[in-house]
């Protein structure tokens, strides 16, 4: 699990992201970058942060149907 704490001038947002979605942002990662050689079972902390910072995805929640999309951009 991931938190992401973010704060743009009056806004505050806190994010948890549980291993699957942090899962589904390794393959797309694995997909966009060949050079990208370390399994899922290897990222540290440090891993986990650029894989956040640097997949190029579109994560949508919607909160009314618990549901989520992470598709590849």
């Amino acid at each position: 699990m991931a938190s992401i704490l973010t704060i743009t001038g009056e806004d505050t947002l806190s994010l948890n992201i549980f291993d699957d979605t942090i899962k589904k942002l390794y393959n797309i990662k694995t997909e966009q970058d060949d050079d990208f050689q370390k399994e899922f079972s290897e990222l540290d902390d440090d891993d986990i942060t650029k894989l956040i910072l640097t997949v190029e995805a579109t994560v949508v929640f919607n909160d009314k149907n618990a549901k989520e999309v992470i598709q590849s951009i």
